[in-house]
């Protein structure tokens, strides 16, 4: 289930600790859960552990991470929206981003057989010059790549949306091998109320792109409410689970 995965997400990410309700409608004990690690040093405590060597089947090697591409236009609204779940309840967002950051998102819990998975996020700057400057060296490696469009869009703005996806899914580095790698198409700002839907959104900018079989999906998003964090998780999870089949 997604929401549940989502909510083991923002457990395990923030170190919640819950209390049930007893049968005469009172509070028993909060269970005690372990403080986890800041994201930014997640990557290092995987590497201590020896858990994020490339996964062959063994059951010691117990996570995976993956290099995703984060993209968009200016004002797009995806670096706010990256931490935002990066930490749920207090996103802390940093200044306006030059070339690219890299930062580890936990995206999927594992069981059983099944590792868990990071994204390795490489957040790509919204500013054309910059976008264009950077672009392969954030894209260099990646698994995936995810586009982010305003929901609230004018038409020149999705046009410009429309033309930046057709770059980069026309750059090299974008296909592994012979195959080209998944797409997810986040819409953001969709609590706004005169917001596009995400299909109307993929019909004008995304799907005149895909070429050759690529794999894409596309989701409406919001970082103001938990279901909109559900969202944007639902098209991270698709897409590792696109990256591992």
């Amino acid at each position: 289930d997604l929401k549940l995965q989502f909510l083991y997400f923002i457990e395990e990410t923030m170190g919640c600790t819950r209390s049930k309700e007893s049968s005469r409608g009172g509070t028993s004990p909060a269970k005690n859960i372990q403080a986890p690690l800041p994201h930014y040093k997640i990557e290092d405590k995987l590497h201590e552990d020896c858990l994020i060597s490339p996964y062959t089947g063994s059951p010691k090697q117990r996570v995976r991470t993956f290099r995703v591409l984060l993209t968009g236009i200016q004002e797009s609204g995806k670096t706010h929206l990256l931490y935002t779940l990066l930490n749920p309840a207090q996103a802390v967002e940093p200044a306006e981003t030059d070339g690219f950051r890299e930062e580890t998102l936990y995206v999927m819990r594992g069981k059983g057989e099944r590792p868990r998975v990071n994204f390795c996020i490489a957040d790509l700057a919204g500013r054309k010059e910059e976008r264009d400057k950077h672009l392969e060296s954030a894209l260099a490696g990646s698994a995936g790549i995810v586009f982010t469009v305003d929901s609230t869009s004018t038409e020149e703005e999705l046009e410009q949306s429309r033309m930046w996806i057709q770059e980069v899914l026309s750059n090299k580095l974008s296909f592994r091998g012979k195959t080209p790698l998944p797409v997810v198409l986040l819409c953001t700002k969709s609590e706004k109320p005169a917001s596009l839907s995400s299909s109307e959104i993929s019909d004008k900018v995304l799907l005149p792109n895909i070429k050759g079989g690529r794999k894409h999906t596309a989701q409406s998003c919001t970082i103001t409410t938990e279901q909109g964090h559900v969202q944007a998780a639902t098209g991270l999870q698709w897409l590792a689970m696109t990256i591992q089949n």
